[in-house]
């Protein structure tokens, strides 16, 4: 479901629990699906906290895609990603 939202370009809202065990809920953009660091990792625009984040994909739960795009900006967001 997660790469789909990536390729569909579909919001998703999830509930994520941070290396402190600080769960939140949140809306992101999912840009791409990377191996980083050892684990799956998730790159994505995060609402909440108005900026570029990496989800680790254990740490999330409660995935839910949601009606909303964000389309056609997922190449432009992911390129600026990167170069950050």
């Amino acid at each position: 479901m997660i790469r789909e939202a990536c390729w569909d370009e579909r919001m998703l809202d999830i509930t994520y629990t941070d290396a402190n065990e600080t769960v939140s809920n949140r809306r992101i953009w999912p840009l791409s699906v990377v191996f980083l660091d050892r684990s799956l990792m998730l790159l994505a625009y995060c609402t909440l906290r108005q900026g570029f984040r990496k989800f680790q994909l254990h740490r999330m739960a409660n995935v839910t895609a949601t009606e909303a795009y964000f389309r056609p900006r997922r190449v432009p967001l992911l390129r600026e990603f990167l170069v950050e």
